[in-house]
């Protein structure tokens, strides 16, 4: 959008009373120092064309920031959905642990009582003994 400025020119003349009175008369038209205003951009040019080109860049970049806008937002999303997807296998696999460990200490508990007392020696890749901090726990406190 292009809007026309007017030049404005400060008139002087001395009154009767030769007071000196100061009026702005606005000019419409074309003058050789007419500036052309953009509304898009906010800037001034001196001919229709700078204008055209200066808003049509704006207008490309503008679409350009919008595309980025729109590939970031789809790329959130996906963050997102994975975060979720990651969330509700998290939960299930927490539960599947939860049912295994109570069968387990169940079938343990079952086997103590029979015969007396059970035990159980935690060996990793190397055959070296291989006892986690949870597992203290539990044998001092039964839980």
């Amino acid at each position: 959008m292009m809007t026309q400025v007017y030049k404005f020119i400060d008139c002087y003349l001395t009154n009767r009373l030769g007071i000196l009175v100061k009026w702005t008369k606005k000019l419409k038209g074309e003058f050789e120092s007419m500036l052309y205003l953009s509304e898009k951009t906010g800037m001034s040019y001196k001919t229709v064309k700078e204008l055209e080109e200066a808003e049509k860049a704006l207008a490309e970049q503008e679409a350009e920031k919008t595309k980025l806008a729109d590939i970031k937002k789809a790329r959130a999303k996906e963050v997102e959905d994975a975060y979720l997807e990651y969330e509700n296998v998290k939960e299930q696999a927490f539960k599947q642990i939860a049912d295994a460990e109570k069968k387990w200490i169940e079938l343990r508990d079952k086997f103590a009582e029979t015969y007396g007392g059970y035990h159980m020696t935690y060996v990793n890749d190397n055959g070296k003994k291989q006892v986690t901090f949870d597992d203290l726990v539990r044998s001092f406190f039964n839980f």
